[in-house]
């Protein structure tokens, strides 16, 4: 997150510009057990005053980086109402133990891809670099992709996160040349390439299947 952060002894840390309002600040101090019991004291949480309108509008971030992340926004209005701060905080942890999930899975794949293209007869170089997230029920967290280089052209294994419609997760191969989405579905095996041409269709992502996506990525 972007704002400053002021560390204390435990895991609850309490941004710079919350701390200069002190009676909001008391109001979300009172959340703290409540917080600690449902994610734990080994789970980074911060609140934080938002940088957006409208004013006292609170930012919940839980997780670190890379290891599964969820943030919500809350009106002061609403600290009072401890049974629904209560749901929105279990469905939080939901969110980032989906997230987490996906992460998991996004390894896999690329140690997958790592070693197809090291048993292929390609010169394909590897690069990892972080990468940002941002979807509905989480915000922004941080993921990983991969850069595919091959002479001055790259494709990027770019994720693109867990929620969408009939999938468990998505990532995109996208080059110059053309661009195409995987999408992850556990009941069909793993990782599949959706055909969207002429007629959509879902195949089976294959060592042999992958390398011609990538090919025609790079043109």
């Amino acid at each position: 997150m972007a704002s400053a952060r002021t560390e204390s002894r435990t895991i609850l840390t309490i941004g710079e510009r919350l701390r200069r309002k002190p009676a909001l600040l008391t109001k979300v101090r009172r959340l703290d057990e409540t917080l600690t019991e449902l994610f734990g004291n080994d789970t980074p949480i911060e609140w934080d005053l938002s940088e957006e309108e409208p004013e006292n509008c609170l930012s919940l971030h839980v997780g670190a980086s890379g290891t599964g992340e969820c943030t919500r926004y809350f009106l002061e209005s609403l600290l009072e109402n401890a049974s629904w701060l209560k749901t929105v905080f279990l469905d939080m942890k939901g969110c980032m133990h989906a997230v987490r999930r996906y992460l998991s899975e996004l390894e896999q794949l690329y140690q997958q891809i790592r070693t197809w293209v090291s048993r292929s007869r390609s010169s394909f170089q590897i690069e990892e670099a972080p990468a940002t997230v941002e979807e509905a029920l989480t915000g922004r967290y941080t993921a990983k992709k991969l850069l595919i280089r091959s002479r001055k052209k790259v494709v990027e294994v770019r994720p693109r996160g867990v929620w969408w419609v009939t999938t468990e997760g998505r990532v995109d191969l996208v080059g110059e040349d053309d661009e195409y989405q995987l999408i992850l579905s556990r009941p069909e095996g793993g990782w599949l390439w959706v055909q969207e041409r002429p007629t959509v269709a879902l195949h089976p992502l294959s060592a042999e299947l992958f390398i011609k996506l990538v090919k025609d990525c790079l043109g």
